[in-house]
């Protein structure tokens, strides 16, 4: 198997001041854990997979062995989900299911917060895994690491996340795609549709 691997993408994190009833979904939250170290027990860490959430096991937010298309909550739970690096990882039809179930999990006016970064198709380059190198700087310290996956037969971008936003009814508060394919999404539950 052949890689190809893309430029770094520097993120910067800073921890905003949230009530202490303030409650965070953390899609695919095991691995690194950047949303549970950035807000301790104000998060709810959820993951597929045990021995990710087990990587996280000394930061102070509640860890469920979760599947993000079929959350095991009551509707408008939480304050704000989150997905960082996590959609990568899934099926067409997963992101969609799983941006549905966030959606409902959300409090009205709550919000989405999305990081990741468009992939080409497995038929359009020569290589078949793709890797996603991040620093993310957060509390006066950082953390580097990659994300890599096995290439789709179908390309990821920024357009394919946009539609289902869209279709999601949730409003874009703010988006950014660099030059290195990364993106970042800011959305909003029950509002107008919005432009980008």
């Amino acid at each position: 198997m052949n890689s190809i691997e893309i430029d770094q993408n520097d993120i910067f994190l800073n921890a905003k001041s949230l009530k202490p009833e303030y409650r965070i979904l953390d899609i695919g939250g095991g691995g690194e854990g950047i949303i549970s170290k950035l807000y301790n027990r104000q998060v709810v860490a959820i993951d597929i997979s045990e021995d990710e959430l087990v990587e996280i096991e000394k930061e102070k937010s509640l860890k469920i062995i979760m599947d993000a298309t079929n959350l095991f909550f009551i509707d408008n739970q939480f304050d704000k989900v989150t997905a960082f690096y996590s959609f990568m990882y899934m099926k067409d039809r997963q992101i969609e299911k799983a941006i549905s179930e966030a959606v409902r999990v959300l409090k009205p006016a709550g919000e989405i917060e999305i990081w990741d970064v468009e992939m080409p198709s497995i038929n359009e380059i020569e290589e078949d895994i793709f890797i996603a190198q991040v620093k993310v700087s957060f509390n006066n310290t950082f953390v580097t690491t990659g994300y890599g996956v096995k290439l789709r037969p179908k390309k990821r971008s920024f357009e394919f996340y946009k539609d289902i936003i869209l279709d999601k009814n949730l409003e874009i508060i703010d988006y950014s795609l660099n030059k290195s394919s990364h993106f970042h999404f800011l959305l909003r539950k029950e509002s107008w549709f919005s432009k980008v």
